[in-house]
């Protein structure tokens, strides 16, 4: 694929969907479920030989809230649009990662725990799921796979890299850590931006089409973010349709 070698130029969707996934890691997603205890725990001090602590028991919560949040992701990307919702959603985790700092020198309990819900909650409503729809809908199906693996190993390896750094990253910056996922966050929205196109409602094949012609920004109206209307489409069909029978009946007159 980074090579070129397929009947395709695959370069600019490679480059979409590893960016898309490392971008998913680096959202800062995982440091909350790994670590959304011992942030809570920050703020409420609770004794930590009081199991199940009030950090426990909301964390639990919170991974209850994100199942129901996944669900309604997936509809609302089919109204407003994969690129729209997944902007939104990585702008949101940027604002509440901001929230969660003054929250955490505060000691300030319910700042902190509504933060780290809303943040859980904007993640599945489009940064968790819709990288993996986007990159089946620009991807064509011969490549499906190895674009699947690549996408898969950089989500794995980010993964990784944030389980190791994260502790790190907590012990130097202290209260300050979630600003360190706040600006990757901001430098998503920038990348989908200029380079995400919308996939809704649109055939692979399209897609496909126009985005095959290597790395590119997709302001301009040559790569029309709005879904296809299929009353016109169907109507230029119709229309072709009536072309080709017209040419035969002149063909069968002539002979």
């Amino acid at each position: 694929l980074a090579k070129g070698q397929t009947p395709d130029n695959l370069r600019h969707q490679l480059m979409c969907v590893s960016a898309l996934l490392f971008f998913q890691q680096f959202s800062g997603i995982n440091a909350v479920i790994f670590y959304s205890t011992s942030i809570i725990n920050k703020s409420t001090k609770s004794n930590p030989a009081d199991i199940p602590t009030l950090a426990q028991i909301l964390s639990f919560l919170i991974s209850v809230a994100a199942l129901v949040f996944t669900v309604l992701g997936m509809g609302l990307g089919a109204v407003f649009g994969r690129r729209t919702l997944l902007m939104f959603s990585h702008l949101m985790m940027a604002i509440f990662s901001g929230i969660i700092v003054p929250g955490t020198i505060r000691s300030v309990t319910a700042l902190v725990v509504t933060a780290v819900f809303c943040f859980n909650a904007f993640f599945n409503l489009g940064v968790g799921p819709i990288p993996w729809a986007t990159a089946g809908e620009m991807t064509p199906r011969y490549a499906m796979t190895a674009m699947s693996g690549i996408g898969t190993g950089i989500g794995y390896i980010s993964t990784f890299a944030i389980g190791v750094i994260f502790p790190a990253i907590n012990n130097w910056w202290g209260n300050y850590t979630f600003l360190f996922f706040l600006a990757w966050n901001i430098i998503a929205v920038v990348f989908i931006f200029f380079f995400i196109p919308e996939t809704r409602d649109r055939p692979i094949e399209d897609t496909v089409r126009l985005h095959s012609i290597g790395i590119h920004t997709v302001l301009g109206s040559k790569y029309a973010t709005t879904p296809i209307d299929h009353k016109t489409e169907a109507h230029a069909r119709d229309e072709d349709a009536s072309l080709l029978d017209g040419g035969s009946s002149i063909a069968q007159v002539v002979e």
